[in-house]
């Protein structure tokens, strides 16, 4: 140690050299040295996807996840296996330790699947591991001319871009991203929805469920159990116009037109109320006259004929009481509640008319 100490001070301008040699070689092997923005590093899980169209979560579990998870279990290796049982879906996850040998792992999961017996409805496993080498490094964009046919270039990349890029030696997927249906576009009537009593939202809420599919149960057909589902579809121009909306009461509504009628019905109880009176004293100053008549008068003809006509006065006006006033009156009553103290007032008003008037 002393001798590198002694020579180090005796020769100082070759170890000043010999330091910025060292560190531009590093800086120089720094340089050189390979670089990924997205390094693949494998994550030891080995993803098993089954789709089980038309099943709810429960016969998902019962018939997929539940035999797969059973069989998986003697896969070697395996530190962690969990699952999910969705609507129309199973999910399996295996977890390994970071040494064991991915590909052997993912080669005897697929080794244990080909033995697992599943419903015959069932679509055949997906089995995926998950690495960072897996994420898409790149993404290209195809624009269509101005006024060119969407549904024309979208064909056009499906059917022969998707097969070109696919070919290229080191791709292992190619997809493409934005490869939706054409898009229907609804412009609402504001003044039709706020006649009608709706909203934009609410429509809206209405063709989101008719466009949903959920399964109610199973039926046994045989030695098989298929699955019933019920819902519909909304997916065409035609499906939108076909479509019907329902309308639902406008409460505000009915109740103003309600308590129209019944103020309505209140000025009718009021003037037949007062025809009632009126007609009772012309029928009863009719009778007077008449029985003054018979009192002054010297022969029996006069004293009829005043008799009669007051008499005749008196039945006009009762039948007016019952064919005009009252249907009136009833019909009034029809639109009150039963239960309010007007509605019975009203009914002892008809009940007197119905005893007064002259039956026919």
């Amino acid at each position: 140690m002393d001798r590198i100490t002694r020579f180090s001070l005796k020769n100082a301008a070759a170890v000043i050299l010999l330091v910025v040699l060292v560190t531009a070689g590093g800086l120089w092997s720094a340089m050189q040295l390979k670089k990924e923005t997205m390094p693949d590093i494998a994550i030891p899980i080995v993803a098993v996807v089954t789709p089980y169209p038309g099943a709810a979560p429960g016969d998902v579990y019962d018939q997929v996840t539940k035999p797969l998870e059973k069989a998986l279990r003697g896969v070697e290796g395996i530190k962690q296996l969990s699952a999910q049982s969705n609507d129309s879906v199973s999910i399996v996850i295996t977890e390994f330790s970071f040494s064991q040998d991915m590909d052997a792992a993912e080669a005897n999961v697929n080794k244990i699947l080909s033995t697992v017996k599943l419903p015959e409805n069932t679509i055949a496993p997906t089995v995926s591991r998950i690495s960072f080498g897996s994420a898409p490094i790149m993404k290209l964009a195809v624009i269509a001319e101005k006024d060119a046919d969407t549904a024309a270039l979208r064909s056009d990349v499906r059917d022969r871009v998707l097969p070109a890029l696919q070919g290229v030696q080191g791709v292992g997927e190619a997809k493409i991203a934005a490869d939706s249906p054409e898009v229907i576009k609804i412009e609402f009537d504001q003044k039709k929805l706020d006649d009608e009593g709706l909203t934009a939202s609410g429509v809206i809420d209405q063709l989101k469920a008719a466009n949903l599919s959920f399964p109610v149960g199973t039926v046994d057909l045989g030695k098989t159990t298929q699955p019933i589902r019920v819902g519909g579809s909304v997916e065409s121009v035609d499906d939108v116009k076909d479509f019907t909306v329902a309308v639902y009461p406008n409460q505000s509504k009915i109740m103003g037109d309600a308590f129209a009628q019944i103020g309505e019905g209140m000025g009718q109880l009021g003037s037949a109320v007062g025809a009632l009176g009126a007609g009772m004293g012309q029928g009863f100053s009719a009778l007077g006259s008449g029985m003054g008549q018979l009192g002054s008068a010297t022969g029996e003809v006069a004293m009829q004929a005043g008799l009669i006509n007051g008499i005749q006065q008196l039945e006009s006006q009762m039948y007016a009481l019952k064919y005009d006033t009252l249907p009136q009156l009833k019909a009034a009553a029809s639109h009150m509640d039963t239960s309010t103290p007007e509605y019975a007032q009203l009914q002892g008003q008809i009940t007197g008319i119905e005893t007064q008037a002259i039956p026919g």
